[in-house]
């Protein structure tokens, strides 16, 4: 692994400020780009993947990919290339916290995971940002360790698309994958990490969601209502449309899942208020009179009618009353 150190420069361009991580890839530094004079992320890949020509290949259909991207809620890549034997791309610098670090922090202090309103509010700005992304390419490595929450709230996804050059190798566990990650993977990713589709993030979005609401990972089966009682029973069969084994059982789009992810909310905090009113627990709301899915009974409506989340729509001031909470970052209801 290419070691810097503080004051090193790599590329006769950038110079090393400081190490950020390491992991299971290579490393990552803040350097200064002594060509724009900004401060950015340089993440320089392991030498095995430089000395394989098929991995070159990729690493470089990928990065171009991941830069055609252009969302408020991915970080943006900027340059690429090889010096020295060493892949390697630099990317917007974040000041921030990764989702993970947020859950531990939440539950040192606290003794507690998410609420549901910081939990639709991140996962669905991932959704926008993969709505928009997988026009170009999948990530296929979601998880709270890729996604960093910057000082002013905006989310941001991490390394996108680059996780398929360890798919040259079909044990994950061996080559950048931990045993923590493979939980995050859908089933079919398991077993041919290769031939994907952007079905597989949608069941990562759905493992993120039951994790930063419980605490705990899905492996058991235990349903994610009988773990977080208060939450509206309708999320169970959202997790387990998220999850489906079969790709063809999950949400067929980012977008899709996003508006039903809208929809629990807005559901939840109906029920508080009609709560509130009652002063006893209220009921539930009936499911529509219409068909759908029987894995998935949102709020009365018509689903089909929601319109698709527009990358642009995130800086734009809410126009409904309920997505207000939008635009506060981790400010669970006080009951959720």
């Amino acid at each position: 692994m290419a070691d810097f150190e503080v004051g090193d420069f790599f590329a006769d361009r950038y110079e090393i400020l400081k190490e950020l991580g390491r992991g299971g890839m290579g490393m990552v530094y803040l350097v200064k780009d002594h060509k724009t004079q900004k401060r950015r992320a340089l993440k320089t890949l392991l030498p095995k993947y430089a000395a394989n020509r098929q991995a070159v290949r990729r690493f470089a259909r990928e990065v171009n990919a991941a830069r055609r991207i252009n969302h408020p809620c991915v970080v943006k890549i900027y340059d690429a290339g090889e010096v020295d034997k060493i892949l390697y791309y630099t990317m917007e610098y974040i000041e921030g916290k990764s989702v993970r670090a947020w859950m531990r922090e939440r539950k040192k202090n606290t003794g507690k995971a998410f609420g549901l309103g910081s939990t639709v509010r991140v996962i669905g700005m991932l959704c926008s940002a993969l709505d928009h992304a997988h026009k170009f390419t999948i990530h296929r490595d979601l998880s709270p360790e890729n996604v960093m929450v910057t000082r002013d709230g905006t989310v941001k996804l991490l390394d996108f698309g680059l996780a398929k050059l360890d798919s040259m190798d079909a044990d994950l566990t061996r080559i950048g994958v931990s045993l923590g990650k493979i939980q995050y993977c859908a089933p079919e990713q398991r077993i041919d990490a290769k031939n994907v589709d952007h079905r597989a993030d949608i069941y990562s979005l759905g493992v993120m969601f039951y994790e930063m609401l419980s605490g705990k990972l899905p492996t058991d089966g235990t349903p994610l209502t009988q773990r977080v009682p208060a939450l509206p029973p309708e999320v169970d069969a959202f997790v387990a449309r998220c999850m489906a084994e079969n790709p063809e059982d999950r949400f067929g789009s980012a977008a899709q899942l996003g508006r039903a992810l809208k929809l629990i909310f807005k559901h939840a905090m109906a029920m508080q208020e009609q709560e509130g009113r009652a002063g006893v627990p209220a009921k539930p709301i009936a499911p529509p009179a219409q068909a759908t899915p029987p894995e998935f009974s949102p709020l009365p409506g018509p689903q089909s009618a929601a319109a698709p989340i527009h990358p642009k729509a995130l800086s734009k001031r809410p126009r409904r009353p309920w997505r207000g909470f939008w635009t506060k970052l981790f400010q669970p209801s006080p009951k959720l």
